[in-house]
């Protein structure tokens, strides 16, 4: 596969719907431009003159449907708090949907999400939900820093191989003196925006789990494991100087059907480590090695993050949605290296079934759900903060459809 140039930061696509459209390009790669009235026709889950906006459907209170935990749900006890996860249907009938989601261990807040988060399984009996939890796929290592992941494991994407394999990606890191068991000082040396470098000196290399984030990747026959990590990270950190030096963390990755593999996934550099940066690399395996596409990466701003990919089997398109805090910003491509970007939507704000809606503090992790033939996108996944009062200001992740 020809690996191109990733980006260049797409033109304003508003000026597209005063002229009329022209072509797929005018339609955000999200709708077919009818050449006789000049107009987009979205295909579902999109809307807006250049189908540059998500059409938000209703989702469910925290409880009642996508992933709710209480801290002590039978089998998976001392979660409450997660961030975000995958799903994928199995093949029983009539079929399960299991999702696999961030969860953080003895009862921790996501503040220690470079400490404590697992992998947890949840089951239910349609994509919405509610999902129950079912157990833990893979979280620490037995023993303290015996592999590149011993410590943590977080933000979980799922798929299918060909073979029909199920396939969870994830970020991994380890830390000396870093803690699984309690909530601990470790725990909270997360990297805030525009902080000066936590990854300088050797000890500070050794000590901070956000400075060895990698990406792996695990394997089971069955939904419910057993499931075998990746022995050594499945993309190497990128040359000195590189954007991507310091970590990688958060790969969203299309499997073809030929058992190649598109990622895409964020960074940062030794040398600017205030900055986060998204790319795409390419496998001829699923289970890499992944090579980074070019030195470039795709151009959004810094804090618009932790892509979520789809791919579109009707109109032969890649689509990207970035959280950017409390709005998102989508991106889209026909090779899945060159990406346009449109403009950023507020979407802290989710309306439920009932007519009510909540307005939540953050609003990150994108993941998505298509139909079987992976032609038309029906549900977003996304982690959720909520404000004071609402799951006792505790994470969680939710299930909302895309009409």
């Amino acid at each position: 596969m020809t690996l191109c140039r990733v980006v260049a930061f797409g033109a304003l696509l508003a000026t597209a719907a005063a002229d009329g459209c022209r072509s797929m390009a005018d339609c955000s790669g999200a709708g077919a431009c009818n050449p006789a009235t000049g107009v987009c026709e979205c295909v579902a889950g999109y809307t807006g003159a250049t189908c540059d906006t998500l059409n938000f459907g209703a989702a469910s209170r925290c409880g009642q449907g996508g992933l709710c935990m209480t801290g002590s749900d039978p089998g998976v006890p001392g979660i409450k708090a997660t961030w975000g996860g995958s799903v994928v249907k199995d093949d029983a009938t009539p079929p399960k949907f299991h999702m696999y989601a961030a969860g953080m261990s003895h009862n921790c807040s996501l503040g220690a999400w470079l400490t404590n988060s697992v992998v947890v399984h949840a089951v239910a009996d349609s994509v919405a939900g509610p999902y129950v939890p079912a157990d833990v796929s893979f979280g620490p290592a037995a023993a303290p820093n015996t592999s590149w992941d011993a410590l943590d494991k977080h933000n979980p994407m799922v798929s299918r191989a060909p073979d029909g394999t199920y396939v969870v990606y994830y970020m991994g890191t380890k830390a000396d003196g870093g803690e699984h068991v309690k909530c601990g000082p470790v725990a909270s040396r997360a990297y805030p925006q525009n902080a000066p470098p936590l990854c300088t000196t050797p000890e500070q290399m050794a000590e901070t789990p956000v400075c060895n984030q990698r990406i792996g990747v695990a394997t089971a026959a069955s939904p419910a494991g057993p499931w075998k990590t990746s022995a050594a990270p499945v993309i190497a950190l990128g040359p000195r100087g590189a954007w991507d030096d310091l970590f990688t963390a958060n790969p969203t990755v299309h499997i073809y059907p030929n058992n190649s593999a598109l990622m895409v996934y964020k960074g940062r550099s030794y040398e600017d480590q205030t900055v986060m940066r998204t790319g795409v690399a390419f496998a001829e395996h699923y289970l890499g090695p992944f090579t980074r596409a070019t030195p470039s990466w795709i151009d959004v701003p810094s804090n618009c993050e932790d892509a979520g990919m789809h791919y579109d089997a009707a109109l032969d398109v890649y689509r990207i949605a970035f959280h950017c805090g409390c709005d998102y910003m989508m991106a889209w491509a026909r090779d899945g290296y060159n990406w346009s970007v449109s403009e950023r939507k507020p979407w802290c704000t989710v309306r439920y079934g009932d007519g009510s809606s909540e307005t939540f503090a953050r609003r990150e992790r994108p993941q998505w759900v298509q139909n079987d033939a992976g032609t038309a996108l029906t549900h977003l996944i996304t982690a959720v903060m909520p404000k004071a009062g609402s799951h006792g200001g505790q994470t969680w992740t939710l299930v909302q459809e895309l009409v």
